[in-house]
Formats: structure tokens, sequence, C-alpha cells
């Protein structure tokens, strides 16, 4: 097993590949990570290909067929190898990704299955009374499989005899013998009750953790600690919690699918020790923690779309954050409002514009729960102007002004998730029907007017995340669904690289990302930029949120 975005099988995994003249190729898995994979086979594997990966063993029970691209290919006649790299389509994203957790969790029960194999051996140690055997096998157990426990608690008992056995082999003379085993009494009398203890406690914080009440499991674990400081398993119990200041309000996923049944990343992040992914536990939201990094923002010469305020600059972003999984949802604003009372703008100042058939028109009734259209609670809010959105973040804040909309670099770095082309998926707006909500066919069954896509995401309002890809963040509807609010006042980009862009100082419209249902699919762009006054409100337009990484929360 290698770390969260990449695998290497210790297993024989082999799959069949279809694409390649008339007879299916056998090929072994070597790697495979979230957007490609490595292949070794007999046979050579033309480049720029294009193949169908069949992967079906009952032992590992392994399931899945998946569709790429051969983007390298070489051969090595020395050992009779051909090994190619295979990028998965954008169609084949989700079905590699299952198969990325199938291939996961076959490592892991193997792994499973060797730790109990050494746990059993060393129950068969115990019963000889072959303490040091018994411990060496129980030691190699925990190894693979630290949360073994059974295997922790008979840990325990063989450590004893062991320690025991080696100060016996050095006691010399009776009465020496007496003082020490009498100084050994004592200190046992009270390592016992230390173990005892830090058992106890251990085991509440693992109850903890199951019940998603991170705060409590880092008061357990910091007692525990006091007992047994040096303990590997209340360490690695700490590692997989969320960390301290953000446990108040803060869980993990409970099990590899969020609420909407898309995938839900697990694990830590090797460079920050930060999880992939946490849940807002008031509102229920998701958020995606997105490195730091730096990128092209703007569009490039080549693109025929490109408007003269999308002049391309390099940025750098030194510090990672977490953006929404998904747009902010209409059940956590209502969250908000149940607990304020607070009314909009649009409530309070004569409603907001409807995307009608023709062009946006004013209703006086319009507002968040009402947008003129069908929704669900967990479809993104609307109709909710910057300076509502203030309010609604002011309400998240835990004290340490973490809460925040993202600017707009941050946008669209998170947006793009390391993609150069004119899309996230790519350059083709074919591909959007699966990737992006915007006017399309079935819209146009009803708005003759609207921008007309030939691309079909079945939807002509807003749609949920489920059934829509994901960008390489795991994050949904950054193109599309509704266009979304960022902290930036809109102006001209500066020139030159920067890093860490706030925006203009001052200005008279905020900036506006990502395109919506009722817009073109070029709209959807991911340097597209569009603004509004801070007290703008529409049925196309809603907002994400950031939470800040603070310093003290890093490795």
């Amino acid at each position: 097993m290698a770390d969260q975005n990449r695998i290497r099988p210790q297993q024989h995994i082999e799959c069949l590949i279809e694409g390649v003249g008339d007879v299916k190729l056998s090929a072994k898995l070597k790697e495979i990570r979230h957007d490609r994979l490595k292949l070794s086979s007999a046979d050579s594997i033309p480049e720029d290909a294009t193949i169908t990966l069949h992967f079906d063993n009952s032992r590992y029970q392994l399931k899945a067929a998946v569709q790429g691209y051969v983007t390298k290919a070489r051969n090595n006649p020395t050992v009779g190898k051909c090994y190619a790299t295979v990028d998965f389509t954008p169609e084949s994203r989700n079905a590699a990704m299952e198969l990325f957790f199938q291939i996961e969790a076959v490592g892991q029960r193997e792994q499973d299955s060797v730790a109990d194999t050494k746990f059993q051996e060393a129950r068969r140690h115990e019963m000889d009374n072959n303490w040091s055997a018994m411990h060496k096998s129980l030691k190699l157990a925990l190894a693979l499989s630290p949360m073994h426990q059974e295997a922790r608690t008979l840990y325990a008992v063989a450590d004893a005899h062991v320690r025991k056995n080696r100060l016996k082999v050095g006691l010399i003379g009776g009465s020496v013998l007496l003082v020490i085993l009498t100084i050994i009494g004592v200190v046992i009398g009270k390592a016992r009750y230390h173990s005892s203890e830090y058992q106890r406690l251990v085991g509440l914080a693992q109850q903890d953790f199951k019940n998603n009440a991170h705060q409590e499991a880092h008061e357990h674990l910091d007692e525990a600690l006091l007992h047994q400081s040096e303990d590997q398993v209340a360490k690695d119990l700490r590692a997989k919690l969320v960390p301290q200041s953000l446990a108040d309000s803060f869980g993990l996923v409970k099990g590899q699918k969020d609420f909407l049944g898309n995938r839900a990343q697990q694990g830590t992040d090797n460079y920050t020790g930060l999880p992939w992914e946490i849940v807002h536990k008031p509102t229920g939201s998701h958020f995606v923690l997105i490195p730091g990094g730096a990128f092209k923002m703007g569009a490039g010469d080549r693109d025929d779309k490109r408007q003269p305020d999308e002049v391309q600059h390099k940025v750098n972003l030194m510090k990672p954050f977490y953006l929404g999984k998904y747009e902010t949802t209409k059940h956590a604003f209502s969250v908000f409002v149940k607990a304020t009372k607070y009314k909009t703008e649009a409530e309070l100042k004569g409603g907001g514009l409807i995307r009608g058939p023709n062009d946006f028109e004013q209703k006086t009734h319009a507002r968040w729960s009402n947008p003129y259209y069908q929704q669900a609670t967990q479809h993104p809010v609307t109709l909710v102007s910057w300076n509502d959105v203030q309010r609604f973040l002011k309400w998240m804040d835990d004290g340490r002004k973490r809460f925040r909309l993202p600017t707009e670099a941050e946008w669209e770095y998170a947006c793009r998730a390391r993609s150069t082309r004119r899309f996230y998926w790519g350059r083709l707006e074919k591909y959007a029907g699966t990737n992006a909500n915007v006017s399309d066919k079935t819209a146009h069954t009803q708005f003759h007017d609207w921008p007309y896509d030939h691309s079909d995401d079945k939807h002509i309002y807003t749609a949920l995340g489920k059934g829509f890809v994901a960008n390489e963040f795991n994050l949904f509807h950054m193109s599309g669904n509704v266009a979304e609010w960022c902290s930036d006042w809109y102006g001209e980009y500066p020139e030159g690289e920067v890093t860490d862009p706030q925006g203009p100082v001052k200005g008279t419209n905020k900036v506006v990302r990502g395109g919506h249902f009722a817009s073109s699919v070029y709209d959807a762009r991911s340097a597209n930029r569009d603004s509004h006054p801070p007290d703008y409100r529409s049925n196309v337009l809603g907002f994400r949120t950031v939470v800040s990484v603070q310093d003290d929360e890093l490795n």
C-alpha cells in the first residue's frame, strides 16, 4: 500500500484489455491512482489507443470495467515485458474511483488476514508459556493492523512477561533479589494502575471517535498520555482526528460515502497532517482540503473565448484551505435563519431577480426559500446577496475568523484542480453534461431563448451533486448549477506573478464565478469572470464557503 492517492498492490491483480486488435490481452496492474493506472504485459500495448480494462477476480472480490487512453507505452525486450500508462476517460472517472477503493480494500484485507494469522500464532505460544515468541508474533500483528484490539490487549500481557523474565536473569543473591522484587512489586502496582487507567481512557477516546465527538476524544487522549506518554496507540488515534482547534465544530465523514452517496475522501494529507474531508456538525456541510500550489490564472492565448479581463498570469497560493465540496445548501442556510431569525435583503427590500424565458425579471416574493422553481433541502441556496453571505459566515465563526468566501484566485485554483484546459474536465464542451449543469437540450425544451448547448445534464434548474462528476479535488458543480460569490472586489488583474492575491482594495461590484444552469457552457469556463453589486440577488446565484487553515494546525 502507498499514499492516499497511489496504490502499488502487493497482490497479483490481472485484467483483460479490449480495444487492441480482435483478441483480448492480459495485463498485470502495477500501480493505480485516481486518474490513471500503470500496467505490465507480455503483449505490446500501442500508445494513443483507447482501451477498455476488465477486472474480474473473485478471490479479491474485485469486479470493474473502465475505459482509458494509453498515454505512454514502452517495451523492454530484455525481460520480455511491455509497460503502459493509461489515463481514465471522463466517463469512466466514477468507475475508476470505485476500482481504486476496491483495490485499496484488497490490500487492507490481506494485511488484516496476515495480522490475524500472527494473532492466532501468538495464542498458541501463550498456551506453551513461550512469552518471547508470543511477544514477537503480536508485535508483527500490530504493525499490520494497529487497531486490532485483542492483539493490543494480549501484547500488554506478553510484554509484561518478557520484561519480568529479563529482570529475573539479572537478579543475583537472595537478599538482593528480595529487595529488588519488593521494589518491582511497587513499580508493577503503579504500572498496572497507569496501564489500566490508560486503557480505560483510550477506550473512551475510541468510542468518541466512532461517535464523531472529536473534541471529547482529544481530551481523553490528552489524559491518557499523562499515564503513558510514549504509547503509539494513542498517538496513532490522535493522528486520525481533526485538529483540536477544529474539533468543536467539525468531525469526519462516516464511511466511504457522503450524504449524497458520492465518494468521501478518507485519511489525512501526508504533508500537512490534515484530514482530506471534514464535516461541519451544525449544518452537515462537507469541506474538502485544497493543497496550496502555483497555477496560471486566466485564459491562455489559444482560448478563442478569452475575454479582455482574463489576462493570464502566475499565482502562488502559499497555504492549504478547506472549500465546500458542494455549494452551500438550503438546509445549511435554514439552520442559520432558524438560529438567528435573520431576514435577507430579498425579504426586506422587494425580492430579487428570477431567470425567466427571455431575461431576468424582478419578483417581489422571490427569496431564498422561494426561488420560483422546485428544490430539495440539499440543493444550493440562491437569492442571497454578498451582504447576506457575510452575515451567514459571521454566524458560522468559531472565534478564529476562519469562515469566509474564497478569493477569486482560490476559486479558480480549486475549480481547475491542476487542469490547464478551458474546462476542468478538458477542452471539449461535449462532456459538459456529466460535469456541469448549464443550459442544454433539456433546458431548451422549455426555454427556447436560453443559450443552447448540445450536451444534456437532464436538469433545467439547480441539481444535486449526485450523478455528476467531481473535479480532481473532489469538488462538485464548480462549473454550472449556480454562480458563486467570491470575496474580491472586481477589477483588472495585477501584472506579473503574484502571491495570495486578495483583489482590489475597493470597488463597485463583487466577483462572481462559475456560470449557472441558464448560462452557456462557455460561461462555465474556469477563467470566466462576472460581477455584481454586493446587494444583488437572483435565483441563479449562490456561494461556497472556505474554512481557513491556521498556522498552528499545520505539521
